[in-house]
């Protein structure tokens, strides 16, 4: 039997209306990814109120979803029911921490997610997550990282936030299909004030899974066209130094959304 689960991001999810904190759009890669992916099975990490399950099941994925959160999956049923829909899918309230073990799969979506694991624990238990994708699969990626400190009033515990160079180790022996790193700026209750926070997002293929995947599973032309040079794109052009001095005067909602 589920227990009642608590997770870090409960103070916002109370606060907002049916449960539902995020935006209905999915994000930026699950949404240009997923409609040219042939495969047709996704778990979502951390799925949180199902902005991206939504968008999955939409196109027929087989979604299994994952959260510790009784809040949060309680604003993906809202959020389902807002749209005249029942959630299709699998979805598990449970410590990602605690699986016995990973859930094969094609697509693996975490968003959002690994900040929020503890920092002994996270990088060997989510590469552990990612073994279990399928030669050829994809893991679609974003963490907020350690450039810019969340502030005291952003509504949830401290995270210990990860570096670049973590992320880094986390992809390492992955082929990386694009990746971005910048600055964004956010607002959401209780932490009404505008705030910023430092992301990187992150589509990589597993060259040596579990099983034998077509390579042509990867259609849509934005994620063909793999990024020239290093692992990191900082957007839009100029330091990410540059963008802190700009200031949240000048900074708008910066499209948001793991």
């Amino acid at each position: 039997m589920i227990t009642a689960g608590v997770g870090p991001y409960d103070r916002l999810y109370e606060a907002a209306p049916e449960h539902v904190l995020w935006e209905s759009e999915p994000g930026r890669d699950v949404a240009s990814v997923a409609p040219g992916y042939s495969a047709r099975d996704a778990v979502d990490l951390g799925c949180g109120d199902g902005a991206n399950s939504l968008f999955l099941e939409s196109l027929g994925f087989r979604v299994t979803g994952v959260d510790c959160s009784r809040l949060a999956l309680s604003g993906l049923e809202n959020r389902f029911r807002g749209c005249g829909l029942a959630p299709q899918g699998e979805y598990l309230l449970a410590d990602v921490l605690q699986l016995v073990k990973p859930v094969p799969t094609s697509l693996l979506v975490s968003s959002g997610l690994y900040h929020c694991l503890p920092n002994e624990a996270r990088l060997s238990k989510h590469r552990a997550m990612q073994s279990a994708v399928s030669k050829n699969g994809l893991v679609i990626f974003c963490s907020l990282v350690d450039l810019v400190s969340d502030p005291p009033d952003h509504g949830t515990p401290p995270f210990d936030l990860p570096c670049i160079r973590e992320v880094e180790e986390l992809f390492e022996g992955w082929e990386i299909v694009g990746s971005r790193l910048r600055v964004i700026v956010d607002r959401h209750p209780p932490a009404g004030n505008k705030h910023l926070h430092s992301l990187v997002w992150v589509v990589a293929r597993n060259p040596s899974g579990w099983s034998s995947t077509p390579s042509s599973l990867l259609q849509t032309p934005e994620v063909k066209e793999a990024l020239a040079g290093g692992l990191w794109r900082v957007e839009p052009s100029g330091s990410v130094a540059q963008e802190l001095r700009a200031g949240l005067s000048t900074a708008g909602q910066d499209d948001y959304s793991f």
